[in-house]
This record gives structure tokens, sequence and C-alpha cells, in this order.
């Protein structure tokens, strides 16, 4: 019996000892993120601390002692005590203080791996996961925005679990995307998540970093080994940007991050080095990205934004502690905040000039935080006109971007209308020179149609090109200025067009003279030589009026469009609306429209025969859409007035807003010898509408 017991327990221990073979490293596999395999030991992880810090500080004698004595990891734990306990950084203007009231549900649910990237929530299981086939997903993810919400929540509630959660996700994630001994940003080859693109290095070292470090280092959960991953970890990102910057927008923040680097952690050795290069780049992006009238380099709000926000975080650093900011800084920051002001629609949204969304001003502002310089003018707008002063309530050029303004003043229910005669842009850019967009009594009734996705297929091309913006078509075909050499299509010279802002009637105009799609363009690819466009030999000067008379009559714009060349052609001009209800009357040639009470008349005054036609929300052509921001689009009427005739042409467009609850003032508007003669419920008003000399400078 007791022979058969030791032979049983004999094999029990042999299977015990294979199973722990087998299923240990299974075992020892993380079972979710956030969960290292192996905490290393701190002297492992945390040694290079202690030749990157300059132990020659004052505030470092003790670690300075204890390595004299041969007691170095003691020396790293007294590092780690003073990164702990320093009142350095200096990152905010005043101490933050917990928010007792603050909303921790979306921390809890990041705490259960579920994460919210792109307005999507979805369950976080691995560094290199990609959701859809998207790689911005995973960098969107890598900049770890999440990761700032989490230790906010620790900041204003000093739950241990935040902090807890955030010491694994630290060390796992350093375990688990080593610095790479060489540039990984995937440009040229086939996308890859990674975290090492530069662009998300420097967003991870200029955001949400800092903000962890600043409202978790006086946690007792954040354990010293992973604080020493996290200082290492700064270090080693810090030094891979200097190793491989890139240009432009991503210089940019590429440059904001190694500056935040240096100036909170200025005990580094390279904190000087870090901050020189990173001041030099910054002064260099600021002449570059910020043209002399305040607008982006590459004609877009959207882009202009992030530039401000960049700048003037960097100035307010820089100030906190101790620097003084260039005056090429500075004056990016202030050209560029008066020209957001500038083009600022009477409901305080910005125009979709370009690449870009639709941006309520107020919230950007606010979105800034402490960043935004004391003016009187930005904090009315801020305030949403509680505060501060109102702008100058007159119509403006901004000569570099190209871009007219004309306004009647700034209360809600004011009138606005950009004119858009300017620069091209990048590869994103949008073929709508002569456009233009009005708001009238709080409502943007007619603009740009927005631009909904970057990836190509027909909505991108519909939003990029001719037909999602107020221009014109010739035989059916959009402009096509991308077909010629990138060279041409940014502008820093002011351009001189013809105009009047400073009277009843106002006015400007530009001519575009550049190429046109050809009949079958090639889809897809940029083509190489614009002669077959060229041919075509078209010109088409577009005179933007507007009528603000000082009687109480109503206000009116009008459009006037000549188009020059040889030859019968059809002709269309575009009025892209927001979605609202549209109506035509074919016989007077008459559209309209009425969105959210606010009411628009147009009246096409073509002397040769035209056509009104609407198409909303058509998939096939795409046609008929409006788009807010990126990943959202919605049905919206848009209008061909279209018809044949023999170049050169002439037609005009009358556009009138009026109040809801009241009938249409507009009674008849009529040509008599290029004037306008415009009869209204209040009387009569005559406007004269003479093309002034082409100067044909609308494009570089």
């Amino acid at each position: 019996m007791n022979a058969l017991c030791a032979r049983v327990t004999g094999k029990t221990q042999n299977l015990a000892f294979f199973l722990f073979l087998f299923v240990f490293p299974c075992v020892s596999v993380r079972a979710e993120i956030g969960v290292p395999a192996r905490v290393p030991l701190l002297f492992e992880i945390g040694e290079p601390l202690l030749q990157w810090v300059d132990l020659s500080r004052p505030e470092f004698q003790d670690a300075q002692n204890l390595i004299t004595q041969g007691r170095r990891e003691e020396a790293l734990r007294s590092l780690l005590l003073y990164f702990r306990s320093s009142q350095r950084p200096r990152i905010f203007q005043k101490p933050p203080e917990p928010d007792l009231l603050a909303d921790t549900l979306n921390a809890i649910e990041i705490l259960e791996r579920k994460i919210t990237i792109q307005g999507e929530t979805v369950p976080l299981e691995s560094w290199k996961q990609v959701k859809d086939g998207d790689e911005n997903w995973n960098w969107e993810m890598q900049c770890h925005t999440w990761w700032s919400e989490v230790a906010r929540a620790y900041f204003n509630t000093h739950e241990e679990r935040f902090a807890e959660f955030l010491s694994g996700m630290i060390m796992d994630w350093f375990l688990s995307n080593p610095c790479p001994a060489q540039d990984v940003t995937p440009f040229r080859d086939k996308p890859i998540p990674t975290a090492w693109r530069t662009l998300d290095v420097g967003t991870r070292l200029a955001d949400s970093w800092p903000d962890v470090f600043c409202f978790l280092r006086d946690s007792p959960s954040w354990t010293d080994e992973s604080l020493a991953i996290f200082l290492r970890s700064i270090h080693e990102q810090a030094d891979y940007l200097v190793r491989y910057p890139k240009a432009s927008k991503w210089l940019l923040v590429e440059s904001s991050g190694l500056l935040t680097a240096a100036l909170v952690f200025p005990e580094f050795l390279k904190a000087g080095e870090w901050k020189e290069i990173a001041e030099v780049r910054l002064d260099g992006l600021a002449t570059d990205l910020i043209l002399l009238d305040g607008s982006h380099a590459e004609g877009a709000v959207s882009y202009l934004i992030p530039c401000l926000r960049r700048f003037s975080q960097a100035t307010r650093l820089l100030q906190m502690n101790g620097s003084d900011p260039s005056p090429d800084l500075l004056q990016a920051s202030q050209l560029g905040f008066a020209y957001l002001i500038g083009i600022a629609e009477p409901n305080l949204f910005l125009p979709a000039i370009n690449d870009s969304d639709r941006f309520y001003l107020p919230d950007v502002l606010n979105e800034f935080g402490e960043n935004v310089p004391p003016h009187p003018e930005i904090e009315y707008i801020r305030s949403e006109r509680a505060g501060g002063v109102a702008p100058p309530s007159v119509s403006t050029y901004y000569p570099v971007a190209g871009h007219f303004i004309f306004r009647n003043g700034w209360e809600p229910d004011s009138l606005y209308a950009l004119f858009d005669v300017g620069i091209f842009g990048n590869g994103l850019a949008h073929e709508d020179r002569l456009q233009f967009e009005l708001a009238a009594f709080g409502e943007i009734l007619t603009g740009d149609m927005g631009r909904s996705t970057h990836k190509f297929s027909p909505a991108s091309e519909y939003f990029m090109g001719t037909e999602g913006h107020n221009c014109i078509l010739i035989d059916g075909r959009g402009m096509y200025y991308r077909s010629t050499p990138p060279t041409n299509w940014l502008n820093r010279r002011p351009l001189e067009c013809p105009a009047m802002l400073e009277s009843e009637v106002q006015w400007a105009q530009a001519t575009y003279f550049g190429p046109w799609r050809p009949a079958s363009p090639s889809r897809g690819r940029r083509v190489a030589s614009t002669a077959a466009t060229k041919e075509m030999g078209f010109s088409w000067t577009r005179r933007f009026t507007f009528v603000n008379p000082s009687d109480g009559s109503p206000a009116f714009w009008i459009v006037s469009d000549r188009i020059e060349g040889e030859g019968e052609h059809t002709i269309d001009q575009l009025l892209g609306f927001l979605p609202g209800q549209l109506s035509v009357n074919q016989e007077e040639h008459r559209i309209y429209f009425q969105r959210n009470g606010v009411n628009l008349v147009a009246q096409s005054l073509a002397k040769s025969k035209v056509e009104i036609t609407m198409v909303e929300g058509r998939e096939r052509p795409f046609r008929g859409w409006f788009s807010s921001a990126l990943g959202v689009v919605e049905p919206a009427p848009s209008v061909y007035i279209s018809g044949k005739a023999n170049l050169p042409e002439r037609r005009d467009i009358l556009i009138m807003p009026y109040r809801a609850g009241e009938s249409c003032p507009l009674l008849s508007a009529r040509f008599d010898e290029e004037r306008l003669i415009c009869e209204t419920t209040l009387g009569k008003t005559e406007v004269p509408l003479v093309f002034a000399e082409d100067l044909r400078v609308t494009q570089p």
C-alpha cells in the first residue's frame, strides 16, 4: 500500500512538474494591457538617470554623497524622491486645485480598458492594436490623452486605483515600446502601428505626459520603478525628437514637446540643449507658418488653430520659467489671434476655409485655457460678448490669405460675407477660388460644404472639388489648380485686388485664370502637364458686392461673374446651402431658402436663358451634401443655375436675407446699362456694377 501510494505520489509530482513547465509560461504572459509580465529591478531600469541628471545642482547633494560612498541604488532613490517633492515644474500659471465635483465616469471606464478614440469607445487590447485597418486609430491612442484623464481623476479624488492603473500602464508601455535605434516614422513605406511617430512623441511630451507627472507624482501607488521608467522615457523621447526632426506642422508639434521637456525637467544635463534647439525651430516656424496678415501658410483655419495653440503654449511656458519668448514667437501669436477674430462670423463661428471644419471660436479660445493672451477683443469673443470690447464693425481684407470680410456689425443678427480670392493651399486644398460664404441674423446660410473625409472617395472629390463650393462650372468642369506644380500652391505676398470697403456699396473683384479639369481627368493622379487644361482658354472674373443702405432699406449681396473665352459653352453658377428648406420659382429665376427661421431669396439676373435645378443627398454622382466636421455628413440642398452662352458671358445673382416671419422684401431686380435697379417693399436702390480693370493677380 505504501509502495502504491509512493508510485501515485511520484506520478502526481511528475504530472505537476510537466503542468508547471507548460502552463506557467501561459500564466506569466500578461493577461491584459497595462499589466507587465515582468517588473524590472529599480537600478536595472533607472541607472541611466544617474548619468543624465545634472548631479552638480545643489538639490542633488545627498545623491552625490551616496554615489561617492558607492551606494548608487540609494542615490537613485534620493533622486526620485526629489522629483516627487520638488516645487518644479511650473506648468500652470496658478497651482491647480482639485475639482471635487468633477465627473470621473470616463476615467473609470478607462480603468476597464475602454478608451474613446475618434468618437468611439473601444476595448483596448494591445499597444499594436489597429481598428478597422486604420493606423490613425493606433497613432491617436499612442498620444496618451486618456492617460491625462485618469491622472486628473486621481488629482481630483485621490483614489489610489487611478494611480495604480497609470503606474502599471507606464511600465507596460515602456517595456512594450522600446525606443528604436532609428527613425521609424512611416512616411514612404506602408503605414504601420508604432508608438514612435515623431508627431505623437511631440504630442505626448507637450500634453499628456506633463499632466501625468504633475497630477500623479505624490501618489504612494506610483512606484519608484514606474517613476524611474517615466523619467528615463522622457529623456529618450526628447533625444529622439532632436535626432529625427520633420517639417511644417509635424516639426511644430515636435518642437513644442521638446521645449516642454526642457522646461519641465531642467534637471537633465541636456535640457539646455533641448531648449535651444526647440526655440530655434519654433522661431523659424513662427515666420514660416503664420503669414503677415495672421493667416496660416496653407490657408486653412484647421491648421491655424493648432499652430496658435503651440505658439501661445510655448510663450506662456517660457515666461513662467524665466525666459523671454522671441519677438517672432510673440508676433505670430498676436497676428494669428487677430486674424481668427477678424474672420469670425457674427454668431462667433469660424468659416470653413479650405481643409477645415466649422469651429465655434469661444470654445476654441476656452480650450486654449491659460495660453490665450489677455486682450479686450479676445475676451469679448471668449466670453460670448459678456466682457471685453467688441472688435471694429468694419469690412476688411487679409491680403496674403486673400480673404475679404464684409460685415455691418458684431451683434448676433449682423450681416456677414467672406469672399475668398486667395491661395490654393496644400495637397488637401479645395478647388474653391472666388467662392463666398454668407451669414445673416445668427445663421450661416451658404458657403463651403466642408471636408468630410481625407480618404480618397467620391465624397472627398466632391468636398475638395469645385462642386462643393459657391463657384462656377464650365461645361460641367471645375477648377483644377492642383494640376499645377506644388510650388505654385502657396503664397507669401499680398494679393492686390480692386476693392472698395468703406461705403454703402462695398465690393471686391478678382480673377481665376488657372487650369480647368479636362473632359476625362485621371482619377486620383495629378496631371503632370497642364497644357490640355490651359488650351481651354477660359478666365473667370468675379465681382462680389455688399449693399448696405443707410436709409434702412434691406441689405443684400450681388455676385457678378464674367467668363471669357471663345465658342458656346454651358455655364453653371453654384450655390451650396447648409441643411434647410429650399424651393425654386423657375419662371422668376428665384430661389427661396430657409434655415432655422432665417430666410434668403436669390434671383438670377442672367440675360441669356438659364434653368435652375436642385440636388440634395445624391449618391451617384455624389452631390448635395454638407459636412460640419471630419466624419460627419448630411444632405443639404445645392443649386445649379445653368445655361448655354457664347463667350464672353456675364451672369449676376442678387441674394437678399430677411428675418423669420417677414414676407420676402424683394419685389423686382433688373439691369439698366450695368446698373442694378432693385425694388423692395421699402423703396428702390440703384447700384453700379461695372467690372474694374482685370489685374489677374488672384493666383501667385
